[in-house]
């Protein structure tokens, strides 16, 4: 088979945070410019958007601490490590105690223009437990910075929970939110 003339190649962010890669090609350099413009439309209705240049090549998440370097206040000056919380937040109690696990990776997902977030670790691993924007800065990482295509490494994080009290049961316990993330 010939190779295509002409050839597109662009990278996309589904509304879940998946990483899409498009490739459209033609005989005809204006024809492929049309389908293009034709396309674009429909992954405005599927809710697909441009990943940012640069971003294209899929590397491995940068470990927690250079995280927080990258997260600096002035240019060329690294942030201070997150807070530590040497006891859990009150809302975080439990008869037995605060309910924790240890966080493995942290995970974004976009809907509707909106980014979600969800630690992952402990018995979370498959699905995670949400983490408002206010808890992540609270943990000392810049919101701005996140990207929710990214998989950020949390080793060495403990994540403190609520539960659901309307979906809990005695014998299953849901997970509302993340109310605290330390180090």
């Amino acid at each position: 088979m010939e190779e295509a003339r002409a050839s597109l190649n662009f990278f996309g962010i589904t509304r879940k945070g998946w990483n899409v890669q498009f490739t459209l090609r033609d005989e005809d350099e204006a024809a492929l410019m049309d389908r293009f413009a034709a396309f674009v439309l429909k992954l405005e209705e599927s809710h697909v958007v441009p990943k940012p240049v640069g971003q294209q090549v899929t590397t491995p998440p940068p470990p927690a601490s250079a995280l927080r370097e990258a997260y600096s206040d002035a240019p060329g000056q690294a942030q201070s490590a997150p807070p530590t919380v040497s006891t859990p937040p009150a809302a975080a109690a439990h008869p037995d105690g605060p309910l924790t696990f240890q966080a493995v990776d942290m995970v974004g997902s976009t809907s509707q223009g909106r980014t979600y977030w969800k630690v992952r670790g402990g018995q979370f691993t498959k699905f995670g437990v949400t983490i408002w924007p206010e808890t992540l800065k609270a943990a000392g990482f810049d919101m701005d910075a996140l990207d929710p295509a990214e998989v950020y490494d949390l080793t060495g994080y403990k994540a403190f929970y609520i539960l659901n009290a309307e979906k809990s049961t005695p014998e299953k316990e849901v997970p509302e939110k993340v109310v605290a993330l330390t180090k």
